[in-house]
């Protein structure tokens, strides 16, 4: 599997390849509309971050093949923000990847959302370090902007889970602990210094 960011850089790539690429659901699919019937069992109308959002065929501005991508925020009053591919024609974003606050540019609310999880793939949250970022402040004032290329989640609590983030940590308490060592030992030569000019001291 990939990242948000990673497939990103896939110019012209279809929805249903973008989504299969992150959270490994939807291979064997014809179309996306294709997951409403194949996860029917799993779907809900709650999105969470992470999930997949799924239009039908020719749904609130889906073509006839439908429309899959992945909710990567939510704004406050719960409207998901989506990170995808190859949204409908005549949109400000085409057949290129996009982040995009549902109810903006054309595109209408998904018909159902689905968590890759339920179904044995991996949400985007929690998957490969590195995602679309910058979404919630673009996408949240109604503009189009294109997928982000940078690495990390600014939004959730699985950013202190993100590789990155524990590398920074990791690397940051190493950093303390060589500190606090080199202190300790510099304290004790000191002490002992003194130990033994006072021995000297008190002999003679």
């Amino acid at each position: 599997m990939t990242t948000l960011a990673q497939e990103a850089q896939n110019v012209g790539e279809q929805c249903v390849v973008f989504v299969e690429h992150v959270t490994g659901v939807g291979y064997g699919l014809g179309t996306a509309a294709d997951y409403l019937t194949s996860f029917k069992s799993s779907l809900t109308n709650t999105p969470q971050v992470g999930d997949i959002a799924i239009w039908g065929a020719n749904s609130n501005g889906a073509d006839s093949a439908g429309h899959v991508a992945i909710v990567t925020a939510l704004t406050p009053t719960g409207t998901p923000i989506v990170t995808g591919a190859n949204w409908a024609a005549g949109t400000p974003f085409g057949a290129g990847a996009y982040t995009n606050q549902v109810g903006t540019n054309g595109m209408g609310a998904p018909t159902a959302f689905l968590n890759p999880a339920d179904v044995g793939g991996t949400t985007a949250a929690t998957g490969p370090e590195g995602a679309a970022t910058d979404t919630a402040a673009s996408a949240a004032s109604g503009t189009f902007a294109p997928a982000a290329t940078g690495s990390g989640w600014s939004i959730g609590p699985w950013q202190l889970l993100s590789g990155s983030a524990l590398r920074r940590t990791g690397f940051t308490l190493v950093g303390i602990a060589l500190i606090g060592v080199g202190l300790m030992l510099l304290l004790r030569r000191d002490i002992g210094a003194a130990v033994a000019t006072a021995s000297k001291a008190a002999a003679a």
